[in-house]
């Protein structure tokens, strides 16, 4: 997402402004508490965070099912369709009006 900026945006001023919103865009949208990230790293740290509780979760939700099952499991939101999150991030990038309608941002490949 950072070298679609990159690519699309030459001012490096506008480039941060435009980062920071798709950062709360995204982070609103793949966040089931309160978090709130300026840059893409904040996101990808919050992401490896959750990847790692859902870990955790695993583990505790085997060794104990009867109280794995009253706890919110990390990172619900990616329970749902496969790229449903993907292609969250990639409508919040084309609203920023810096993305054409024609890119390839979020595509994945065939």
């Amino acid at each position: 997402m950072a070298s679609c900026l990159q690519c699309y945006i030459d001012d490096p001023a506008e480039r941060a402004i435009t980062e920071k919103k798709l950062a709360q865009i995204i982070a609103r949208a793949w966040s089931s508490e309160v978090f709130e990230a300026r840059t893409f790293d904040e996101l990808r740290s919050y992401l490896e965070d959750i990847e790692w509780q859902r870990q955790a979760y695993a583990v505790s939700a085997v060794n104990n099912r009867s109280n794995a099952q009253s706890v919110e499991r990390p990172g619900q939101v990616f329970e749902i369709e496969l790229f449903g999150p993907l292609k969250t991030r990639h409508n919040a990038a084309r609203s920023t009006n810096h993305v054409p309608e024609t890119s390839n941002v979020g595509h994945l490949p065939r």
